[in-house]
């Protein structure tokens, strides 16, 4: 049976410069909302392959 995996409580960041790990709730949650917002204006796996494709097409 499939289970959600646990919500993090630690963001990770790296740069160039080093990396942070970010604790702080509202941290966190601006972290949570920024992937979810990703995750909602993101291509399904057909419909971003079909993208690509058309896009090679034109420069190739």
């Amino acid at each position: 049976m499939w289970r959600a995996l646990p919500k993090p409580t630690v963001i990770y960041v790296e740069n160039f410069t080093g990396d942070l790990y970010l604790e702080r709730e509202e941290d966190v949650n601006s972290y949570r909302e920024a992937s979810a917002t990703i995750q909602r204006a993101a291509l399904d796996a057909v419909t971003s392959r079909d993208m690509l494709r058309r896009v090679a097409r034109e420069f190739s």
